[in-house]
């Protein structure tokens, strides 16, 4: 008995399939998507009538900024951490009291908060710095008050630059 070599069967080979059908299929695709696209802005853009150029809109809202200030006499504070508060009869203001601004009809508007208090010249004041961002426009006058101390009017133009509110 001889011995002849085994061998395993021949695998078929795979034959490539070409890649013309493929590259015309993307073609049709990206001519009919521009196509589209082109037909799109011819019928939509031509239909358009042009307008005189209106001036921009007004902000419909603006930003207050401002600082509450108490005296020595009105808060105490401390050095580590860097931090101040009303004390005795002003033991309501402190980082979070509410800042309510309202309209020329006594409308709440807006509403916001005191940030953390800071001591400033040598601790001789005591600083609440706020920032209301979306304070609706429309009104001539407007009111702030922080907690429940009196609502201290300004007229508009006046809250353009931060205010400082104080009880002296």
């Amino acid at each position: 008995m001889t011995s002849e070599p085994v061998f395993p069967p021949p695998t078929p080979t795979r034959r490539a399939r070409p890649l013309w059908p493929l590259i015309v299929g993307t073609l049709v695709v990206l001519f009919a998507i521009s196509g589209g696209i082109a037909f799109a802005i011819v019928k939509f853009a031509g239909s358009a009538t042009p307008q005189a150029s209106a001036s921009p809109a007004a902000p419909t809202a603006f930003m207050l900024a401002g600082t509450m200030v108490l005296s020595p006499s009105e808060f105490g504070w401390t050095r580590d951490p860097w931090n101040c508060w009303g004390r005795g009869g002003y033991d309501d203001i402190r980082e979070g009291t509410q800042v309510v601004v309202t309209d020329a009809d006594g409308k709440t508007v807006a509403v916001g908060q005191l940030g953390k208090g800071e001591p400033k010249a040598e601790s001789t004041r005591c600083e609440f710095v706020f920032l209301i961002a979306a304070v609706p426009e429309g009104s001539q006058f407007y009111a702030v008050e922080v907690a429940h101390r009196g609502k201290v009017q300004y007229p508009r133009a006046e809250l353009n630059s931060a205010i400082t509110l104080s009880f002296n």
